[in-house]
């Protein structure tokens, strides 16, 4: 309870600003609600502002990153804030850049000829024109469902851009309602619908032949009552104290500090990483953000060729988190904090307890017995965690950034939710089966088409400085007799690059192959540059073809490795606008110029992927499944930082 309430007295004096406050806080403090609220009063006075134009996301603008690392105090720097705006009937999108200090518009621009993410409220909007449709109800009847109402729609991005109309297009598909349970376990295959938003009418409704509705799935309450697996006992995870601060998003935890921005895009941002070190704080990363996603469907069939979902770009992964709940997806001893998000109609609201902040046993950190004295040396390891959890329809996103006490960062993204089903007729398992050729049957009449999943982090790595070199690191075993006379040798070369395209980089296990960020001018004690290494996980190819419209749209899954001169208005591995593009943005174009990046303030660019291929345990609800890389100091210090750490246990006296 003690841990309980500290955690409560945490978020309380973190998220409450009054009305006099709200301008003067840190130019990357998260909003509140007050904020949004100002915000979006201050861009419908301008006169700029269309009166039928609604809000698509509200966000902090991080300064520009000269400003922000020159100023000696930040305070002094604008606090802005940008505003997506769309303009329906125009098709007409804007940025508005407001600064909460002066309380004025910054700037008002028009961004041709895009589409923004999808607002909350459109959901609902393609739900009710397919609803509106005759040919709905008759669709439904066919499939011997009386009653439409439960039918759940569930509105999509158009997938593969329909490139004759230019109109604002959403696509729709339908399952049957379960309750307040799972609404993705029974799909009312052969029904797709493509909207017209712009004008609020059904362009195309297709209803191919009927297939059979799969039955509802036991419900985890349903399948507990019949079990006979012993309850787990009590485990409580509490601390006497909190064993970091949080002060306005500033965290401060052992040798960490750094500040974390929740934004309706891309989620859970880190900025301004640091590592506090013989009273400096030395610089590790500028920003460190989930960039983009895409999610590629493999089934060929004609209602589902063009399903794949750019998470981030096309739905926004800070705008779908959802509320974090102790004892379930986080311990009982994380502090939690909310989320300020806008409504289309220009309304602020709070999505409490998103950010998810806790410290959790890291195992063993470092150890050494010396087997002639029997004298033992050991820590055992701690690490904070700092996540949240987005739910974009069927799945369940967990971002985790994970600090260690030896200067390591982990990023991990656990996959769990529903996967996407489809209907079939097939009731069991057969090799013959087309439809199985490209899907996996996981219950009676429910197929899971196989699928990827890539995520790119686009991260902005300041070793020491911002001048830095970027390096590949391989291993190998050379055949020259005079290098290897025993043929035991194992040699490891770094190589430099020097422009952007050459750094477009992919993975080589056979030379156990890491990716090098170096300071351009500062070394250790024993005349090592101080470095960061990228330790690369698990990973994947992509398997469409080089022709597919979405690996064109997706141009950042062709190498797994990029990097980029450092440039501000450079965020988004896909571009600014995939909603209904047609290719060639973001990453792609960014080295489009192939600038110099050899000593130079750089952007390193990693995209991870997941193949997946379904399994019958994986139903109704998936096992999370979790992919990640590291960031391990190398050569940063000069010998193991964690050696100070002093021992948590005291040595008891045996009888």
């Amino acid at each position: 309870m003690k841990c309980l309430l500290i955690a409560m007295l945490v978020v309380m004096t973190t998220s409450s600003f009054t009305a006099r406050e709200v301008g003067s806080r840190h130019p990357l403090s998260n909003l509140t609600v007050a904020d949004v609220d100002s915000v979006c009063a201050i861009v419908r006075r301008d006169s700029r502002f269309p009166m039928t134009a609604r809000f698509v996301s509200v966000a902090v603008q991080p300064p520009d990153k000269r400003s922000f690392i020159a100023a000696r105090n930040a305070m002094t720097l604008p606090r802005l804030v940008v505003a997506v705006v769309y303009d329906p009937r125009p098709r007409q999108t804007y940025e508005v850049y407001v600064d909460l200090r002066t309380r004025d518009v910054a700037e008002f621009r028009m961004v041709e000829k895009v589409q923004p993410m999808v607002m909350l409220d459109e959901y609902d909007s393609v739900s009710a024109i397919v609803r509106a449709s005759p040919r709905f109800d008759e669709a439904m009847k066919r499939r011997g469902i009386v009653d439409p109402s439960t039918v759940a729609i569930d509105a999509w991005a158009t997938g593969i851009p329909t490139t004759s109309f230019p109109q604002r297009l959403f696509r729709a598909i339908c399952y049957m309602k379960n309750g307040d349970q799972n609404d993705y376990d029974r799909p009312v295959e052969g029904v797709l619908v493509l909207v017209d938003m712009t004008n609020r009418r059904i362009v195309e409704f297709v209803d191919r032949p009927l297939t059979v509705v799969p039955r509802a799935t036991p419900t985890p309450d349903e399948r507990r009552r019949g079990s006979k697996r012993a309850t787990l006992g009590r485990l409580d995870i509490t601390q006497p104290s909190i064993p970091f601060t949080v002060n306005d998003g500033e965290v401060v935890w052992q040798n960490w500090k750094f500040r974390y921005v929740m934004n309706p895009r891309t989620g859970l941002e880190l900025h301004d990483v640091r590592w506090l070190h013989d009273g400096t704080a030395r610089s590790v990363a500028h920003q460190i953000y989930l960039s983009e996603m895409v999610v590629p469907y493999g089934d060929t069939s004609s209602l589902w060729y063009w399903r794949n979902a750019f998470d981030v770009g096309e739905y926004g992964v800070g705008m779908l988190s959802s509320p974090l709940e102790r004892g379930a997806e986080v311990p009982g001893n994380a502090a939690l904090f909310p989320a300020a998000f806008v409504t289309s109609d220009g309304e602020g609201y709070a999505t409490p307890d998103v950010v998810g902040i806790y410290e959790r046993d890291g195992g063993i950190l470092w150890k050494h017995r010396d087997a002639l004295t029997g004298s033992n040396q050991a820590r055992r390891g701690r690490e904070l965690v700092v996540m949240h959890i987005a739910t974009v329809g069927n799945y369940d996103y967990a971002l985790q950034y994970v600090f260690g006490l030896d200067g390591s960062v982990r990023v991990e993204v656990g996959l769990t939710g529903v996967m996407l089903a489809k209907g079939t007729t097939d009731t069991v398992y057969s090799g013959n089966s087309a439809e199985q050729k490209f899907a996996h049957l996981v219950a009676p009449n429910v197929l899971a088409p196989t699928h990827q999943h890539f995520f790119s982090f686009r991260m902005d790595l300041d070793i020491d400085d911002t001048s830095n070199v970027f390096s590949e690191v391989d291993v190998w075993a050379p055949s020259a007799r005079d290098e290897n006379p025993h043929g035991n040798a194992m040699m490891m070369d770094d190589y430099d690059f020097r422009y952007e395209r050459e750094a477009r980089r992919s993975m080589d296990a056979s030379r156990a192959r890491v990716w090098k960020i170096a300071s351009a001018d500062s070394v250790n004690a024993i005349g090592i540059p101080t470095a960061y290494l990228l330790i690369p996980g698990a990973n994947a190819v992509p398997y469409m073809m080089t022709a597919n419209p979405v690996r064109k749209r997706a141009g950042f899954i062709e190498h797994h490795v990029w990097v980029t001169r450092q440039h501000d208005a450079e965020r988004y591995a896909a571009g600014d606008y995939p909603n209904q593009s047609t290719g060639g943005d973001g990453l792609p174009a960014y080295v489009r110029d192939n600038e110099s990046i050899y000593r130079k303030d750089i952007v390193l660019w990693y995209t991870m992927g997941v193949t997946h291929v379904a399994r019958p345990e994986e139903w109704p609800i998936m096992p999370t499944t979790t992919v990640g890389f590291k960031l391990l100091p190398a050569g940063f210090f000069d010998a193991n930082p964690a050696l100070d750490l002093a021992p948590t246990v005291k040595k008891s006296k045996r009888k």
